[in-house]
């Protein structure tokens, strides 16, 4: 049995998960803590609050440490063992040492005592414990390949495609012309999830994706010439590509991880010993991107693979990559895309029907 309580604040605050089998306790914070902006869900027992760690997504979990059928701390070793990374906070009327070094040694960032905590309190201590968050992307390497003459595997992979799909579109009728389209959005998603890209590579086949997605009634013979001629394109400027500060720019914004938006031009400028302006026009001439839609690109190419390779929720997938708005990210992903995060996973479906979440 689970119930809810919801801002009635403007706009959205951080999203808390509340366990506790205390009705009365759950009652008074979550309503403290709707009137400081906060988001609260709340369970009652043990599973129920399992269940809505694993389905949604909270900025913060707070979580009595005695549930009624489980042991003490039991419900934050499974979240752990999960692999469910939100940042939690014991609350707790039997306070000791020995729970708190327990609690800390699971993985907990505060234990509280229910007697101890006002409302303010608590408010301050989950918003430091949403600061914890850790973003938790895919960088078993780089964002991207490094910089190189020719194409990637995938890129010639596609090209590959791209001539299958014309010839079906050209030898069929109505029906193979939608099925070619169908195809070539598959193909194009699948391109710009694929880890061995270049950078240009994937700024291209979100390019490209866009393209078509923008226009439905874009015939696919028309549109793969251009987005052949894009594609060459890329693999010319990679080939001429020389400066080495160019890379480093790249490597500088990667690094940037979720913190993405308080990285300034002027510190990139200075870490790879250029001046703001000499900045723009080199990624301008090298890679035909402003900084600011370069710090985009690499922004939503954290996101693509999340996306692509995970079933987290997309307000998840949001804060993990530095977005507080959702809406926000939404937003500009389709503005580089054409296609919303969750109609993009939706294309890895076989029909594309965007069921994924």
């Amino acid at each position: 049995m689970t119930k809810q309580v919801r801002t009635a604040l403007p706009g959205a605050g951080l999203r808390v998960l509340f366990v506790d089998d205390d009705a009365a306790v759950v009652d008074s914070l979550a309503r403290l803590l709707a009137m400081d902006g906060f988001e609260v869900d709340s369970a009652s027992n043990a599973e129920a609050g399992l269940a809505l760690a694993r389905s949604g997504f909270y900025d913060a979990i707070l979580l009595d440490m005695r549930l009624p059928g489980m042991p003490d701390l039991e419900v934050l070793r499974r979240l752990r063992a999960e692999g469910i990374r939100t940042p939690v906070l014991i609350l707790t009327g039997f306070p000791s040492a020995d729970s708190a070094f327990d609690a800390r040694g699971l993985g907990a960032v505060g234990y509280l005592t229910k007697s101890m905590i006002s409302g303010a309190e608590l408010a301050t201590a989950l918003r430091k414990a949403a600061a914890t968050a850790k973003p938790r992307m895919l960088r078993i390497r780089p964002l991207f390949s490094p910089f190189r003459p020719g194409r990637s595997e995938r890129i010639s992979a596609l090209l590959r495609e791209l001539q299958r799909i014309e010839g079906s579109a050209d030898s069929g009728g109505g029906a193979a012309t939608d099925s070619g389209r169908a195809d070539l959005q598959r193909a194009l998603a699948r391109t710009v999830a694929n880890r061995d890209l270049t950078f240009l590579e994937f700024v291209v086949g979100a390019k490209a994706l866009h393209f078509v997605l923008s226009d439905p009634s874009l015939p696919v013979s028309a549109a793969i010439p251009t987005i052949r001629e894009w594609l060459d394109d890329a693999s010319d400027r990679s080939a001429a590509l020389t400066d080495p500060a160019v890379d480093q720019i790249l490597a500088r914004l990667e690094g940037a991880g979720r913190n993405w938006s308080m990285l300034t031009e002027a510190e990139v400028a200075a870490a790879v010993d250029r001046n703001s302006h000499r900045l723009w026009q080199l990624l301008v001439e090298n890679l035909g991107l402003t900084f600011p839609k370069c710090r985009r690109a690499i922004v939503m190419r954290r996101a693509v693979l999340e996306l692509w390779n995970t079933d987290e929720h997309v307000r998840q997938v949001a804060f993990l990559v530095g977005y507080d708005d959702a809406g926000h990210f939404d937003r500009d992903f389709r503005d580089l895309f054409g296609v919303t995060p969750t109609g993009f996973r939706g294309l890895r479906l076989p029909h594309g029907d965007g069921r994924s979440r």
